[in-house]
């Protein structure tokens, strides 16, 4: 071999050994990461074709053409309560604000109590009684005894027990009474009545007022003349002493509780003194009218 060959051989390196790295494969699969610079350069790439970029979960994209042109990206607001459902949103009034919600919910609630405390009173209310106390001088201005036609009315007033057992006060209305005379030989009869406007019953009371009333003899009804002999005889018309009569009545109001208004109907008996004062020869004179 010449001189030039030995001195070629060497001058080249010599060769590196080849190493192989034994690779075994992974259980589980491996996820390279995404490159940021690739993915920036990704969605320029999408921006220019017109494909709106990916944003996050509250991201929106609006096409909206400013000076420069293009696509602006704008940022939406969250609204309140957005991530429940439908029926939380509605229950907590999710469509107006938080201080209109309060106030809301205040107002139901309020209105809820109230409610229940009517409904409570409502519940344990107890109609007031009535009861016949005894009698007295008419209320309203005119003569104990009028006539009116073949008819006579003896004007006095009643003298009603009201007790009020309930923690609200009551206001009495239209408080009609129709008074019915039970006939001797069977039955009754109606011989008048009374009206009042209206009346106000206190809490936890026992109250006394004066209800005007009349007996209203008609001859028309008692054609045997059995109710105006009995009448007579009581009040000692004919000679005899004075004697308590006794009366069947039925009683129509209206009762007003807080803003609750009931029509109840009342229906009893009393009896008291007969209500003619006067003198033997006025007696003796109404007597003679009648009979």
């Amino acid at each position: 071999m010449s001189n030039y060959q030995n001195q070629q051989q060497l001058r080249q390196p010599p060769s590196l050994p080849i190493h192989y790295d034994q690779i075994s494969p992974s259980p589980t699969p491996t996820v390279k990461p995404q490159d940021a610079y690739m993915m920036d350069k990704y969605g320029e790439k999408q921006e220019r074709n017109g494909i709106p970029k990916m944003g996050g979960l509250h991201d929106t994209i609006e096409d909206d053409r400013e000076s420069g042109g293009g696509l602006v990206e704008k940022k939406r607001k969250k609204k309140r309560m957005e991530g429940r459902n439908c029926c939380v949103r509605c229950m907590c009034c999710a469509c107006i604000p938080v201080w209109a919600t309060c106030i809301l919910w205040f107002i139901i609630i309020a209105i809820i109590i109230v409610i229940i405390v009517i409904a409570a009173i409502a519940g344990t209310f107890v109609m007031p009684t009535f009861e016949m106390a005894g009698i007295t001088n008419s209320p309203t201005a005119g003569s104990q005894i009028t006539f009116s036609g073949d008819g006579l009315n003896i004007n006095f007033g009643l003298i009603i027990k009201v007790n009020n057992p309930n923690l609200l006060s009551i206001d009495l209305t239209n408080i009609k009474a129709t008074a019915f005379y039970p006939n001797p030989n069977g039955g009754s009869s109606e011989i008048g009545g009374g009206f009042l406007a209206e009346k106000f019953v206190p809490t936890y009371s026992d109250l006394n007022f004066t209800f005007p009333f009349a007996i209203e003899y008609n001859p028309n009804i008692d054609t045997d003349q059995s109710v105006l002999s009995d009448l007579a005889e009581k009040c000692g018309l004919t000679g005899g002493p004075k004697s308590d009569i006794t009366i069947d009545y039925t009683i129509h109001l209206s009762a007003k509780v807080l803003v609750i208004k009931v029509n109840p109907t009342i229906s009893s008996s009393a009896t008291f003194p007969c209500p003619l004062d006067v003198s033997a020869k006025k007696k003796k004179s109404i007597y003679t009218w009648l009979f």
